[in-house]
This record gives structure tokens, C-alpha cells and sequence, in this order.
């Protein structure tokens, strides 16, 4: 007997409808990111469907330039409540801030306060800007997102706007975060409140900030999951002058380091999982040359780690 798609039982048409959505890495696809008002537009049937399946309006992707933005605010508002209950994912390329400057009604800030009212819903959030002012940062960071497992943040213009500091302090009450990504911050340095609360779950870190070494064993203490941390560019000094606390971080097995005090933080760590190394030679180069045993050889030998890849930039 062949059966016509619907004439499908409604909950394998469901679990096809769902199937269909892009993954975080095709959202800018300009097709993909239409699927479910492309599937909700076909008949009545799919049309009562979709709209009662909230997991397909569980990911939303955001594109803006200089002259156009898809969806629109009201769009945004539709799509939200669609999704109900459910934990949403969504992009915003905000790679052109001209038309933002031009279109007040699709502000960044409107945006940001559209998604802002189910912030306790967020799962994945992966944002690009060409500008960000500390406003900017501040609304995307402030408030509880008790379900936040990704939030990658990536500037891709580092002549812009910057803003005064990374406000990692107001992502420590998400407890479930697994992977923390702020990249093309390099002229500025995160907040100097970092609180007691741990991350439990984080096992992927990558921040391009203006970093102390004091910062980059702060957040591998809270973070004894970690298998995976880059760090970029650690150019400040400790932030006091007694003795570094030595950390040993078992579970880490990536570690990429730049930066002027490189060598003062491998000095505070032993890494015995560590598998994959990436440093900045510039640091090194007087170990390297003398071969004292200090900097990446004593390092090297307190770890005895069963290291696979050595890389050494700027040589």
C-alpha cells in the first residue's frame, strides 16, 4: 500500500518537520532559515501542525546588514511564542551596524529586548558584531538564562567600538553553561568581580580578551570540567604581588596560550592530560635559547604529560 505524505500519521510528519531545521552552522543560509514558515505555507494541514509543534520554532537565526534584517521584530515575537515553553537556540549576525543607525524600529537594542523577554529559555546563543558598545554587551549578559549551555560572542571588526569590559561575573549563575566564546576582544579586559560560583559543566572555553594571568587561573579554578581552553592575548601581569597559587587541572587536554606573560602562567600550572599545546614563541625565546630550567621545559617536566602536538607561534 503507498501512502501520500499526508496521509503520514501527524507525529512522523512532526518528527520530519523537526528534522529539517539547519543546524547553528547553516543558519545563514538564506533557504534553510526560512524552513518552518516554508513548511507552515505548503497546506492546512501542515500549517495546524507546525504551528502546534513548538521545537520547530525552538531555533531562531537573526540576519542583519546594511540594508535589510530577516526576521522582523514581529516575526521574532511570533516565532518566541510558537516555541512555547521550549528551550530556545538562536544566531544574530549583526555584522553591519549602518542600518541599526538608520531604522530605529530594528534597533539592536529592539532586538535585544525582544529576545530578551525569554531569556529564561535560552539554550544556544551564538552572537556576531561589527560594534559593541558596553550597553550592547551589558544587555545581552545581564539576567538569569538558567538553561544557557553555549553562548559564543565574536566582534569581527576590532577597530570598532569595544566595550569597557567583558562581564564574565553575570554569566556565573548559569550553572549548565558547557561552552563560553568571546573572540575579537583583544584591547579588552573581562571584569575583575569574578565570583565564587563555579561552572561545572564547561568543558570548552575560548577567550580573545585583554587577560591577567591572575584571570586565566581564576577561571580554570572555576571550571573543573575543562578539557579545552584558549586564551588570548594574556598580556597583564598577576593582579597582586605575592606568590601565584599553583593549579594542577587535571581534565585539560587543549590548552593554547598568547600573550607577553605566557611563561608566567605555565609556571603556575601542571597539566598532566594535557594532549595539545599552542603557545606564543616570543615568551619562550629566552628559555628556548638558554635552556634553563625554567618557563615551558620545567613545565613540561612537573606535568610528564603524554602530549601529542607541540606548536610554537611567531617563531
Amino acid at each position: 500500500m503507498t501512502l501520500t505524505i499526508n496521509q503520514l500519521p501527524p507525529e512522523i510528519l512532526s518528527e520530519i518537520f523537526v528534522r529539517c531545521l539547519p543546524s547553528s552552522t547553516q543558519g545563514d543560509n538564506p533557504v534553510l532559515r526560512h524552513i518552518p514558515q516554508l513548511l507552515a505555507s505548503v497546506c492546512k494541514l501542515w500549517h495546524s501542525i507546525t504551528h502546534a509543534l513548538p521545537a520547530l520554532w525552538a531555533s531562531l537565526h537573526i540576519r542583519c546588514n546594511s540594508y535589510s534584517m530577516y526576521p522582523s521584530i514581529a516575526a521574532i515575537n511570533a516565532h518566541l511564542q510558537r516555541s512555547s515553553a521550549h528551550p530556545i537556540a538562536f544566531s544574530l549576525n549583526a555584522r553591519s551596524c549602518k542600518y541599526f543607525r538608520r531604522n530605529t524600529t530594528y534597533s539592536l537594542p529592539n532586538i535585544l529586548a525582544t529576545l530578551d523577554v525569554a531569556r529564561e529559555r535560552w539554550q544556544s546563543v551564538l552572537i556576531t558584531l561589527s560594534s559593541a558598545p558596553q550597553a550592547t554587551i551589558d544587555a545581552i549578559t545581564e539576567g538569569p538564562a538558567p538553561l544557557l549551555k553555549i553562548f559564543h560572542c565574536e566582534l569581527v571588526d576590532p577597530e570598532e567600538l569595544q566595550p569597557a569590559s567583558i562581564p564574565l561575573h553575570t554569566l556565573q549563575p548559569c550553572s549548565q553553561l558547557e561552552s563560553l566564546a568571546w573572540v575579537g576582544f583583544r584591547n579588552t579586559p573581562i571584569h575583575h568581580q569574578l565570583g565564587d560560583s563555579a561552572w561545572p559543566h564547561l568543558t570548552f572555553l575560548r577567550l580573545e580578551a585583554s587577560l591577567s594571568v591572575t584571570d586565566c587561573l581564576a577561571l580554570l579554578r572555576l571550571s573543573p570540567r575543562l578539557s579545552t581552553a584558549e586564551l588570548a592575548a594574556i598580556v597583564l601581569p598577576p593582579r597582586s604581588s605575592h606568590a601565584l597559587l599553583h593549579l594542577s587541572h587535571r581534565p585539560l587536554h587543549t590548552l593554547r596560550a598568547e600573550g607577553s606573560h605566557t611563561t608566567t602562567l605555565l609556571s603556575a600550572l601542571t597539566l598532566p592530560a594535557l594532549t595539545h599545546l599552542q603557545l606564543d614563541a616570543i615568551p619562550l625565546t629566552h628559555t628556548l635559547r638558554t635552556g634553563t630550567r625554567t618557563g615551558l621545559y620545567a613545565f613540561l617536566a612537573r606535568s610528564a604529560p603524554p602530549l601529542r602536538t607541540l606548536m610554537l607561534d611567531n617563531i
